[in-house]
């Protein structure tokens, strides 16, 4: 039963948890020192083999709940946390990212300041072999609706920075069974239904390289990946329902492929990167030329030219570490 309250935003905070003992207690600490306090906490241990359930047990509680479940990814355990939650809007966090103490006020203020939203959003850091990248956007007075198809937005629509109404979620049909993708799907078709309200203040920071699904994916072949959100939209473009959208949906269609392209050229998939050039229709540019160029070479010539690449930026973030 979800409890409504027309005063204060209430949110129901869902953290999938899978083997990452090392990272949880800051996570849910990082929860607890929300200054806004409208809020439960529902992690769903999604058959964890480490340790990472007896540390939650430490900070169980009225307001903090653990659900246990079989291995079933990222998704259904996100998907079990909606089911379970009591208010009216969900928000994400995982279990390996953490909030700044301002994250929840800035979600409430950006609900009450756009009530017609389903989603809405905060900035986000990354946080990468130690240290941070990019800069902390403090001033949160820059609020607006966002055109999900206009680009690409990952650090602003994230699965640890957004929250969600949770009719708008189960009428979307929550998260994919499938990785990666799952949640980016979930965003097209909510941006597709309903309006999306950001912020550029940033309250969460992003933990790469901990192990995770996206680290597995990462050396998964990318012929051998599924494109649930290119399918999505391939979807919609058929949908006269979406007729005032299609534009747009065939510009971040092609923006999809441009970064397949590069994802394939970085791997030294050559074949994979030409097929999806031949797709694209309405960008041109000169990146796209290089890209062209690129996608002829020998894939020893592109690994040993990535291999040099990595040694390089490995070598400045040594030095602008220093």
């Amino acid at each position: 039963m979800i409890y409504r309250n027309t005063n204060n935003t209430r949110f129901s905070v869902v953290i999938p948890l899978y083997n990452k003992e090392r990272f949880v207690r800051h996570s849910v600490e990082s929860v607890l020192s929300q200054v806004y306090r409208e809020f439960e906490v529902i992690i769903v241990d999604d058959g964890s083999t480490d340790s990472g359930v007896d540390t939650i047990r430490a900070f169980l509680s009225d307001r903090v709940r653990l659900i246990t479940q079989k291995n079933k990814g990222p998704g259904p355990a996100r998907n079990r946390g909606v089911n379970e939650a009591r208010f009216e809007w969900i928000a994400f966090l995982d279990s390996d990212d953490w909030w700044l103490p301002t994250h929840l006020s800035a979600l409430n203020r950006l609900v009450k300041g756009f009530p017609n939203a389903a989603l809405v959003a905060t900035r986000l850091r990354r946080f990468r072999a130690g240290r941070l990248e990019g800069s902390t956007v403090q001033d949160g007075t820059n609020d607006y609706l966002l055109n999900y198809f206009c680009g690409f937005h990952d650090d602003i629509v994230h699965s640890s920075s957004c929250a969600a109404r949770t009719d708008a979620l189960t009428g979307a049909g929550g998260f994919g069974a499938y990785w990666p993708g799952e949640d980016t799907v979930l965003w097209v078709r909510l941006a597709l239904d309903h309006d999306i309200a950001v912020t550029q203040e940033t309250t969460v920071v992003y933990r790469m390289e901990t192990g995770g699904l996206m680290d597995v994916a990462a050396h998964q072949s990318l012929s051998e990946r599924p494109r649930p959100v290119l399918d999505t939209i391939e979807a919609a473009l058929l949908m006269p329902r979406y007729a005032s959208k299609h534009a747009d949906l065939r510009y971040y269609r092609d923006l999809l492929r441009v970064r397949y392209v590069q994802h394939a050229l970085f791997r030294g998939e050559m074949k994979l990167a030409r097929r999806d050039l031949a797709l694209i229709r309405e960008l041109q540019s000169f990146r796209l030329i290089i890209f062209r160029i690129l996608s002829r070479l020998p894939a020893s010539v592109m690994r040993g030219g990535l291999m040099g690449y990595r040694f390089i930026k490995w070598r400045v973030r040594r030095i602008l570490s220093r």
